[in-house]
């Protein structure tokens, strides 16, 4: 599994980032939870429009409208209903928040100059020059590590095919660099110079001010969710944009459902299936703590297409319910096909946005009979082969969006994903510079946005949504950015926040070990304790100790064996994180085994006295790789168990 320290946050690269598509999860509550918000209103905005059934095109009648807010999915306004012509018109009155930005600031530590010749055309083939500085001028020759479009690290040593390349410099003590892109033009052997600079290294390495700006200042154009029920039909919701002082007209296609499975799951998630009437099957898989309370979950077939802009598309589509809903951690979902001729090499699952608009799932897996994305919020999902030209308008509009408020990470991580999903097709069409061109506005939307949400004041409780919304920025921030103020400003502020909400629990070992050599030996151990955790002074790092109990009973020689003891265990450890965004707990167990012993042995014959002897002392050093879930458990050789409980590293729901 690839793993990424956390580090020291006076250090400036706080994670070692593996440059993939990106993990790239909800909260239906107030999301805002900032004093510097500022509310605008639209008032008396005319919206009018009419609803029919996508297969039919019949008017429906009696069809409910309700205008939400596409971030926390909070009702703005609702019960408007169509009449008998499948038609409705109405006034409305709206409520918004909008926030200006504040410019960031200081620099990274260690520093890699950007690729010259870039791109490396056949006219320019000529040695790769790299020029990178370590702090206090230190002596080091770092390993260039370098990742393709998807995620795969490549051998650059070798023959690499045209397209876009990152790369990185990894330092002896585990640090890593920001991070740089390359593009080949045609298939070549790269040479590469590798040039320490010491002192200023002055130009070499300057980086541009992040593009700030105001966003959503509201007043005469907001975007909002629609929201349509009709009894019978898959609720739909699709974002629109309205416009003050003119009749914003919308028309909307309905899909009848087909079948439907619903289940309620809690923190611990679940898996929830469904068949389409082609014998589809759906899957969809909510990871733990993705949900913070019990919630329903409805996923609703499509047997005919909703309105998109893909022509060739391969899958009717579902409906996965309630509509807006963002989980904590980004879901699966998962199609796989009934019919063996589907050919699902250049497809992609999309989010129906708008009937011209969709968003290509992030992590796409694909198989020659199925197709699997990350999901951020629940609305209606389908799947394609979209051309070239379909890509570059599709990312044309995927490049407008972005957060619609500073907290909203989610909104961020789908425009995010979606257009580094058109890049690689792009890409794979042979179209780099289009491609290129894409993957140049995703990192202007990333300063855009992380430094919106950087800028809002910390809440009194930072360890509930906060902690969450800035863990997912940061890994934007340090997958994509260089080196800036905005990098060290996540820094510091991820350590900040993280030391504030501390990491607290404790390790409840509960061993039952034989040891036997018929028929002269047979003993049983019975270990129970629990070891309490706290974290320490330096970041993401815990210690503990303490001691466990023994018992032992068995039988030698004819005699019977009953022992008392205890073990004293210190434990160390860091908190971890996967390429997926996954925390985990990397303990080292140091157990000093019989500490205090007393084992008593009663010979077969009643006339021999029994004798007490002690065990010697001897320690086990045992390294324990958890999950940092609440309840994880480790089981080892049908014996050994360790159960982690966690009191505080992820968060509690603020009201």
């Amino acid at each position: 599994m690839l793993r990424l320290n956390i580090f020291n946050p006076r250090n400036s690269i706080l994670f070692l980032i593996v440059l993939s598509i990106l993990p790239l999860t909800s909260y239906t509550g107030n999301i805002y939870g900032s004093p510097s918000s500022d509310l605008k209103t639209m008032s008396a905005c005319q919206i009018s429009g009419i609803i029919t059934d996508v297969s039919t095109l019949a008017a429906i009648d009696n069809a409910k409208i309700s205008l939400l807010n596409p971030v926390t999915g909070d009702v703005l306004y609702t019960d408007i209903y169509t009449d008998g012509s499948g038609s409705y018109d109405a006034t409305v009155n709206l409520n918004f928040t909008s926030v200006r930005t504040r410019p960031s600031a200081a620099p990274s530590s260690y520093l890699m100059s950007e690729f010259h010749p870039n791109p490396v055309t056949p006219e320019n083939n000529e040695t790769l020059t790299i020029q990178y500085q370590v702090p206090d001028n230190e002596l080091e020759t770092p390993i260039l590590e370098m990742y393709n479009i998807l995620g795969r690290k490549v051998n650059h040593h070798g023959f690499l095919t045209s397209g876009i390349y990152i790369c990185r410099l990894r330092f002896n003590n585990g640090y890593v660099s920001e991070s740089r892109k390359l593009m080949l033009t045609s298939g070549s052997f790269l040479k590469l110079s590798l040039n320490q600079i010491f002192g200023n290294p002055g130009q070499t390495f300057k980086s541009s001010e992040p593009d700030v700006r105001l966003i959503k200042e509201a007043g005469d154009t907001l975007e909002v969710l629609f929201k349509i029920e009709k009894t019978g039909y898959a609720c739909m919701e699709r974002s629109r944009k309205l416009i003050q002082g003119i009749n914003n007209e919308t028309n909307f296609s309905l899909v009848q459902i087909g079948n439907q499975s619903i289940v309620t799951l809690d923190t611990t998630g679940g898996i929830i299936t469904v068949a389409n009437s082609r014998n589809d099957s759906i899957t969809l898989t909510i990871p733990r703590y993705a949900l913070w309370e019990p919630t329903t979950i409805t996923l609703s077939t499509f047997d005919t297409q909703p309105n998109n802009p893909i022509h060739n598309n391969i899958f009717p589509g579902v409906n996965i319910s309630p509509g807006g809903f963002r989980p904590h951690r980004p879901a699966s979902l998962k199609v796989t096909f009934a019919a063996t001729d589907v050919d699902t090499n250049l497809s992609t699952l999309f989010y129906i946005k708008q009937s011209d608009f969709v968003l290509p799932l992030g992590k796409i897996a694909v198989t020659d009979s199925s197709i699997e994305g990350d999901i951020y919020h629940f609305s209606d999902y389908s799947a394609g082969d979209p051309s070239g030209n379909e890509a570059i308008d599709q990312a044309g509009k995927a490049a407008e969006g972005g957060a619609l408020n500073p907290f909203d990470w989610q909104g961020t991580y789908d425009v995010v994903e979606a257009m580094i999903r058109w890049a690689d097709m792009l890409q794979g069409l042979g179209r780099d510079a289009e491609a290129q061109a894409i993957l140049d506005k995703v990192r202007e939307i990333i300063e855009r946005d992380a430094s919106n949400f950087i800028n809002q004041p910390v809440p009194e409780n930072p360890c509930g949504w906060y902690k969450n919304a800035l863990t997912k920025f940061s890994e934007l921030v340090f997958s994509f950015l260089v080196y800036g103020d905005l990098v060290s400003q996540y820094s510091a502020r991820v350590g900040e926040i993280f030391n504030r909400c501390g990491i607290q629990g404790d390790i409840v070992c509960q061993h039952d070990i034989v040891h036997e050599a018929p028929p002269y030996y047979y003993d049983r151990w019975i270990v129970n304790g629990i070891i309490p955790f706290i974290g320490t002074e330096e970041f993401g790092h815990l210690t503990g100790h303490g001691v466990s109990d023994v018992t032992v009973t068995g039988q030698a020689g004819g005699a019977s064996i009953i022992g008392f003891g205890t073990n004293t265990i210190t434990l160390s450890g860091e908190l971890t994180n996967d390429y997926q965004g996954d925390f985990w707990l990397d303990i080292e167990w140091i157990e000093e085994c019989w500490t205090t012993s007393s084992w008593t042995f009663y010979p077969p014959d009643p006339d021999d006295p029994p004798f007490t002897i002690s065990q010697p002392i001897h320690t086990d050093v045992i390294p324990l790789n958890f999950p940092a879930l609440n309840g994880a458990v480790i089981h080892r050789f049908n014996a050994y168990t360790w159960i982690l409980n966690l009191y505080n590293l992820f968060p509690e729901v603020e009201e």
